[in-house]
């Protein structure tokens, strides 16, 4: 089974960039020589602040709903 069947004709013969990155990381041989991996760093990093800040906004959320209930 393949996916062309469920593929719209209109988007079968169309060139396209693929996926774009929302942000551009540099990344260098001499990174990967000292086996750094900058993109592979750059998205642990952003989910470990998203973590953060989504903690942050339910202990607010949750701080609110208590003063709103008095």
């Amino acid at each position: 089974m393949t996916l062309e069947k469920f593929i719209p004709k209109s988007r079968k013969d169309k060139q396209t960039m693929g996926l774009v990155p929302d942000r551009h990381v540099e990344t260098l041989w001499s990174d990967y020589k000292e086996s750094q991996d900058k993109q592979l760093e750059w998205v642990l990093n952003d989910i470990s602040s998203r973590k953060v800040q989504d903690a942050a906004i339910h202990s607010i959320n949750k701080a609110l709903k208590i003063c709103s209930s008095k």
